[in-house]
């Protein structure tokens, strides 16, 4: 059970985030191409604009993917639920417009002439779509995989750069009395209500805010050493303007984002949009604080003059607060200097269409593994009107439809006469209507009445029927096995009063191997499934096993019942084909042959699906 659980939580699991990483892809295009767009068509928007439109947009992706596809998987729930009524409706509607078109051909084939076909294009764009989400459902396994090794191995470069940013911090100083008294008058001023601690670090390339519960202000030392009270003022001031607006926690959440989805170029062109603009927007701040923005960009030109002459990233520890920032348009920006507008970029107009394709592939293969596997072709299902007097259904074509059907239980006893004439047989009532041999019903309470004394008798041999199913108003045939020279046929119908049953016996008066029970009609069960046959015999004392019984009855020997009887609720059909002679151990023993015949009655309720061989 443990087991079975733990399998389906990681099937769901698997299936989940499937399913949101599709939805992922084309979110992120179109959520990317939409800023791109808005950035394009409206140039004079501010920093701090273009900056939450950034942040809306990636948690737009990051919280709209995963519910996307938890909303598509519970819709695929809430169809599985109607799939098996809605086949069935289905099912029954095709089969009577097939009587329908029977009946009428000529109108029926009227209307399908002026029915429009679909044009051969959406055909063709069907087609293909479907044989795309098949290849994409068949991919599922190994896509989930290698997106999950991707994320284990952004996630252990995110652990490792967590880790070298708190050597950072430990291999700092911390920095002087004068350096601290500017920070805690500038936390005064900015209202940070927890002021960072300020360090310094001989071998940082730039100044930094690092980490993320607890934040600390990097400074580099050498730049620290030649750098001027103002200069100072005005880097502390941008440091704490981070701090003020909560960025190392933004920073850390893009750092996340980027570890989920480090497939996606869209989502990684917003992350650097967002880190650009905040740039900007702490610059801004920083100004609006000390006033003097000449200052802030003689220090940004101070830093940018110590930095390696190739930067490629910083080192693992101070990523955390960021790349390496592009210095120029903020010391342009600074300056009053209109910045060169970049150029117009063309992959906006692609991404929306190709988002349009994503998101149709995307919902189609969620549909295609909600959907069941399709049926292997098979006949049109038969109905009850369908159904020709005493034939059953074809194997391949099952039942949707709803009606009476009668199941028979049918036992043969083999009783001696004395035990038969000690029977209490006063609960049996005639049937009348028979010729040939005696016919009875009896009800339950009867029936365990006379059978109570045959149980223990070793000279009583029971040959069990397997049980018979057919439609009210069919014939159930049973015939013994290998010779067919026993043939019993029912026919039943519901009645007010039970079950009206037509019978109809002949029998040799001779065993046999085995018996097969069967609908008339129905080749598909031809083998004889497995009897019971219980005896009892007169005990050996000389041998310690059991020997079978020899009936003896010459071959035209024959006896006939043919009758027919109202069997109430609960009550069995009692048939004697008279005496016979059995020879057990060499003693000739007077005998009877009864066949008891239970009907059942099965009620089906409309729509309901039936067919041999049954649906695992």
């Amino acid at each position: 059970m443990q087991a079975t659980a733990n399998e389906a939580i990681l099937g769901l699991s698997g299936r989940l985030i499937w399913l949101s990483l599709l939805h992922a892809t084309w979110l992120g295009l179109l959520a990317a191409a939409a800023v791109a767009t808005a950035f394009q068509a409206w140039p004079g928007l501010s920093h701090r604009a273009r900056h939450d439109a950034s942040l809306v947009a990636l948690v737009v992706v990051v919280l709209g993917a995963p519910t996307i596809g938890i909303a598509q998987h519970a819709a695929g729930l809430s169809r599985g639920g109607e799939a098996d009524d809605a086949a069935v409706s289905a099912v029954v509607a095709l089969r009577a417009a097939e009587q329908d078109r029977t009946r009428r051909p000529g109108p029926e084939v009227a209307r399908n002439a002026e029915t429009p076909s679909l044009p051969s294009s959406l055909e063709a764009a069907s087609a293909l779509l479907r044989r795309a989400a098949a290849v994409m459902s068949r991919a599922q396994p190994v896509v989930v995989t290698a997106w999950s090794l991707g994320v284990l191995g952004m996630a252990s470069v995110l652990a490792m750069a967590m880790r070298a940013a708190r050597r950072l911090r430990r291999s700092s100083t911390a920095a002087g009395a004068r350096v601290q008294a500017r920070a805690t008058r500038l936390c005064r001023l900015l209202r940070v209500g927890r002021a960072p601690e300020i360090r310094v670090h001989a071998t940082l390339a730039e100044p930094c805010l690092c980490g993320a519960i607890r934040p600390v202000i990097l400074l580099p030392g050498r730049w620290l050493a030649e750098a001027g009270p103002q200069s100072v003022d005005a880097v502390l001031a941008h440091e704490l303007a981070h701090a003020r607006r909560a960025d190392h926690l933004v920073n850390l959440l893009q750092r996340l984002i980027e570890t989920w989805l480090f497939f996606h170029p869209a989502v990684h062109w917003l992350s650097r949009s967002l880190r650009r603009h905040r740039e900007f927007c702490a610059d801004a701040l920083a100004v609006r604080l000390t006033g003097d923005a000449l200052a802030l960009a003689r220090a940004l030109e101070s830093v940018a003059l110590r930095r390696p002459v190739r930067p490629t990233r910083l080192r693992p520890g101070a990523s955390l607060g960021g790349d390496f920032s592009s210095l120029y348009p903020r010391i342009q920006e600074l300056l009053g200097m209109m910045p060169a507008r970049p150029p117009r970029r063309l992959w906006p107009l692609v991404a929306f269409p190709s988002a349009a394709a994503l998101a149709v592939l995307s919902v189609s293969v969620g549909a295609a593994q909600d959907a069941s596997p399709p049926a292997r072709p098979s006949p049109q299902p038969a109905t009850a009107a369908s159904l020709p007097a005493g034939r059953g259904p074809s194997p391949a074509a099952p039942l949707a439809i709803g009606g009476v059907q009668i199941c028979y239980e049918v036992r043969v006893y083999d009783v001696d006469a004395d035990t038969w004439r000690a029977c209490d047989t006063s609960p049996l009532k005639s049937a009348g209507e028979g010729r040939g041999s005696q016919g009875w019903v009896v009800d339950s309470q009867g029936l365990v009445g006379i059978l109570k004394p045959l149980v223990g008798d070793t000279w009583v041999q029971t040959l069990q029927y397997p049980k018979v199913t057919a439609f009210e108003g069919s014939t159930a045939t049973f015939r013994s096995g290998l010779r067919g020279a026993e043939k019993l046929d029912l026919t039943g119908a519901a009645t007010s009063g039970g079950i009206r049953l037509s019978v109809q016996l002949l029998s040799p008066l001779r065993t046999q191997d085995g018996i097969d029970g069967r609908l008339i009609g129905d080749p598909s069960r031809s083998a004889s499934p497995p009897v019971e046959v219980r005896g009892n015999k007169p005990a050996d004392p000389g041998r310690s096993e059991i020997a079978s019984d020899t009936i003896q009855a010459p071959e035209e020997s024959k006896a006939q019942y043919q009758g027919k009887a109202t069997v109430p609720a609960g009550s069995s059909f009692l048939v004697c084909l008279g005496d016979f002679t059995r020879e057990i151990r060499g003693a000739k023993v007077a005998s009877k042959r009864l066949v008891l015949v239970t009907p059942q009655r099965i009620e089906m309720q409309p729509g309901m699906e039936i067919g041999w061989p049954p649906r695992p």
